[in-house]
């Protein structure tokens, strides 16, 4: 687990889906990305995702949200288009489970691969194709089932959610010594492991 002075940088993500409010908390890795966490990090401090929704879904495999055009619903149709693509690649950690990563548009349009400066998504299923092509950014330390469980809602054939699954709250913390997770389930504390 992690020692008992190390600080760790943890994004804080609620999620509203129906009635419930699942939380997620991923570590972002500011050694290897430097310049992707500090504009994370400007957009989490100024609430840009508060209210966006989730905006691809796929099962098993991957979850992505931060496009600003999502805070508006009847803008559907423009889902995933929003943010520019201007950050510098930063290529240096894997697409393993419970990896975070920005999204970016393809190489045809985007040969640099510059990430996209809101959107990013979280990694589900076996993605590691995309290594040295989109930039890693973050690790899930709790909650990986609740995105599991997201990624197998209904869709439209956009892979678009047909019910709206909203960011309520994504906050940076800065958290100081081991990390314990209670769970929502009420099923007693759990420790989650160090995320490596």
């Amino acid at each position: 687990g992690w020692g008992p002075d190390e600080v760790h940088n943890l994004a804080v993500m609620d999620i509203r889906m129906g009635k419930e409010t699942r939380t997620v908390t991923f570590e972002l890795l500011a050694g290897d990305a430097p310049k992707t966490v500090a504009n994370f990090i400007a957009n989490a401090d100024s609430k840009l995702y508060n209210g966006l929704a989730v905006h691809r879904a796929i099962d098993g495999y991957l979850i992505q949200t931060g496009d600003p055009l999502t805070a508006d619903n009847d803008a559907r149709d423009k889902w995933g288009t929003g943010g520019q693509d201007r950050l510098a690649p930063e290529f240096k950690r894997s697409h393993k489970l419970g990896a975070v990563a920005m999204a970016r548009r393809s190489d045809k349009v985007n040969p640099e691969r510059l990430s996209n400066d809101s959107q990013f998504y979280f990694v589900l299923g076996n993605m590691t194709a995309l290594d040295g092509k989109y930039t890693v950014f973050g690790q899930v330390v709790s909650g990986l089932e609740e995105l599991e469980a997201i990624s197998y809602v209904p869709t439209d054939s956009n892979e678009c959610p047909l019910d709206r699954i909203e960011i309520k709250s994504l906050r940076v913390v800065d958290h100081k010594g081991p990390l314990v997770v209670t769970r929502s389930t009420g099923g007693g504390e759990r420790k989650a492991t160090k995320p490596y």
